[in-house]
């Protein structure tokens, strides 16, 4: 996993104050309020998560099984904390949300050439 974010970004750090800037701008930018995309905060064993307002109530869910997807690895191997963010559709390549984001996001696909889109392995 690690091998394949080092080839997705390389070795550039990402600001945490970026990824929250890139989510605000995700949520108050066009349809933004239906967004399928939160933003989570792993720290101590627990897993945070926000989601834009009216997203939908599948996206919701899915923020909340990924959340605790973390939560129970962190038990097997313990995990540093993190902040990232997630989307929560099968894919993050809609235009009107990604170009508002400065910072990778993490997907279950992915185009392959699109460098600002992580895949969770």
């Amino acid at each position: 996993m690690q091998k394949q974010i080092s080839n997705e970004i390389g070795e550039s750090a990402v600001d945490i104050k970026d990824i929250h800037k890139s989510y605000d701008r995700i949520k108050n930018g066009y349809y933004g309020d239906f967004a399928p995309v939160a933003i989570v905060n792993f720290n101590g064993g627990k897993c945070q998560w926000e989601v834009p307002e009216k997203c939908n109530s599948i996206h919701t869910k899915k923020a909340k099984a990924f959340a605790h997807a973390i939560e129970e690895l962190h038990i097997v191997q313990p995990l540093p904390a993190f902040t990232l963010l997630l989307s929560l559709d099968a894919c993050f390549e809609r235009p009107y949300h990604l170009h508002l984001s400065n910072v990778p996001v993490f997907s279950v696909s992915k185009s392959k050439n699109n460098k600002r889109v992580l895949l969770i392995p």
